[in-house]
């Protein structure tokens, strides 16, 4: 068989020799196998014979007329049993849309390439990017499930908590900077040339600017002599509460996350502005969005910087630049000087503590960011620039979102626009959303109709979305006969309902 005049096929027994690989390949459980160029498919179904049952095969293909030949030629007795898959996949990005629609991520360990023939390398470095592709996904997807499994359950009280504040705080984009320039400002090291621009001048580059600050840079841009335009919180924890700290009753403009840290909705003067990132599908929010109570939704992407970035390009239509979002160190700074981080490091600096890190700059996986491809707006080409694995996945999340509209993207389209919801529409959801949880109790205490719990367990997934079997799979859960899982359900309902019942309501500073 020839392609562009190069065989593609040994001409000696092709069947006999794809079948003695398969033979000789070690096969492993939870494991997704990518088989680059099948072409006939000689040998996979004496491979997929020997793979355990949690293993599956999916075969990829970069070349469009060879895809077509493929689909029309291979052993159809291969996609018997749901564990095979073809797909043509001419680029990083079509394939990991392609493989979301046939398997979780969260369904694997690893990946790993089986070559069936030698056809693959005349395509290596495409082959070789679709597996780092995956191998990447993969492990995103392993990290997203870890955190949703540690604070997934914070999440969900945080965003009860919130729940009253949907019935009185405007939605994030009823915020409108027109055409002017926005300047997200990051709590990274390079801030500071920004600041020193911004407090000595009054501008930035020559021009006026919009600024948009993430939480954490906003004792640092105080210090400078400089007032945001807006203020961008997301933090669930108690981590972030210093960042305000002198700043109590200030007339600053506030984007929170509906699942950030209640009490971070009491600080400035006003009730704030909100958004909502899905950190994982749930029915609650589908319930919100039909009751039209959702604020503006916002990728989920991890950090605060990110998301202050992907508010800016929503909020204006001129040009949207950064400072301080890194997501890199120097063996100095962490964060920029007069950030929460750097006055802890000067007050706990002693003979007996350093307050250079040294230990933590130069830990296993650091690596220095000298002479690697920009990634990002920031020119970080200095020796000193350091970054580790976590950071510079924010790197590459950050060099994708810049300069996508994200209007366009379909992400924003979900959600109903909602001005400002009427208070008894939120009573009425809290209401039901009460009665729910009461209902889903008297059934796990052994008195209710056990003929609505499947529904019941459905509806209420944000009591077990967090749960380690469960985080990333989707809304995935054990069945009602696994009674080590009722029993976990119903310890966290009682918490939600306490929230519900009891808690006085938010009170926001001059509502």
């Amino acid at each position: 068989m020839l392609c562009r005049g190069k065989a593609l096929l040994s001409r000696i027994d092709p069947v006999t020799q794809a079948e003695r690989i398969a033979e000789a390949q070690d096969v492993k459980p939870l494991t997704l196998y990518l088989v680059p160029r099948p072409l006939f498919g000689y040998g996979l179904a004496a491979f997929l014979q020997k793979l355990p049952q949690s293993s599956r095969i999916l075969a990829l293909e970069t070349d469009e007329a060879l895809f077509e030949w493929t689909r029309r030629n291979i052993e159809h007795t291969l996609f018997a049993g749901g564990r095979f898959s073809l797909m043509f996949a001419p680029s990083p990005g079509m394939f990991l849309l392609g493989a979301g629609n046939l398997f979780l991520w969260r369904d694997f360990r690893r990946v790993e390439l089986f070559a069936n023939s030698g056809a693959w390398q005349y395509d290596a470095p495409a082959f070789d990017a679709l597996l780092d592709a995956a191998q990447t996904e993969l492990a995103q997807g392993w990290s997203n499930a870890m955190t949703l499994t540690r604070l997934g359950r914070l999440f969900a009280r945080n965003a009860f908590h919130n729940l009253p504040l949907l019935a009185h705080c405007p939605s994030a984009d009823r915020l409108n900077f027109g055409a002017d320039s926005t300047l997200v400002a990051g709590a990274g090291p390079s801030l500071e040339e920004a600041a020193r621009e911004l407090s000595s001048t009054g501008r930035y580059r020559g021009e006026r600017w919009r600024i948009v600050a993430v939480d954490t840079a906003l004792p640092a841009l105080f210090a400078w002599g400089i007032k945001p335009d807006l203020v961008v919180a997301l933090e669930s924890q108690h981590w972030n509460a210093g960042d305000f700290t002198g700043l109590y009753g200030q007339n600053i403009p506030l984007a929170m996350d509906f699942s950030a840290l209640p009490l971070t909705a009491r600080v400035f003067a006003g009730a704030p502005y909100l958004f909502w990132t899905e950190w994982t599908p749930l029915r609650f929010f589908d319930r919100l969005n039909a009751a039209g109570l959702l604020p503006l939704p916002l990728p989920a992407l991890g950090s605060v910087g990110l998301s202050a970035y992907a508010l800016a390009c929503r909020l204006t239509t001129g040009r949207v630049a950064a400072a301080g979002l890194d997501f890199a160190f120097t063996a100095d700074l962490y964060h920029c000087r007069a950030s929460p981080s750097h006055r802890r490091l000067l007050r706990e600096n002693s003979r007996f503590h350093s307050m250079y890190p040294l230990a933590s700059v130069y830990r296993e996986g650091s690596f220095s960011l000298a002479g690697r491809p920009d990634e990002t707006i920031m020119l970080l080409k200095d020796s000193s620039w350091r970054s580790d694995p976590s950071l510079a996945r924010y790197r590459t999340l950050f060099a994708g979102l810049r300069g996508r509209n994200l209007e366009t993207t379909g992400f924003l389209s979900k959600t109903k626009r909602r001005s400002s919801p009427a208070e008894p529409d939120w009573n009425a959801f809290a209401g039901a959303e009460q009665e729910r949880l009461e209902k889903l109790l008297d059934i796990l205490a052994a008195s209710g109709n056990l003929s609505s719990l499947d529904s019941l367990l459905d509806e209420c997934d944000y009591l077990w979305a967090h749960f380690p079997e469960c985080a990333g799979k989707n809304g995935w859960r054990p069945p009602i006969s696994n009674t080590g899982f009722l029993k976990r359900v119903r310890a966290e309902i009682e918490p939600f309902l306490r929230i519900l019942r009891n808690a006085p309501p938010l009170i926001v500073n001059k509502w």
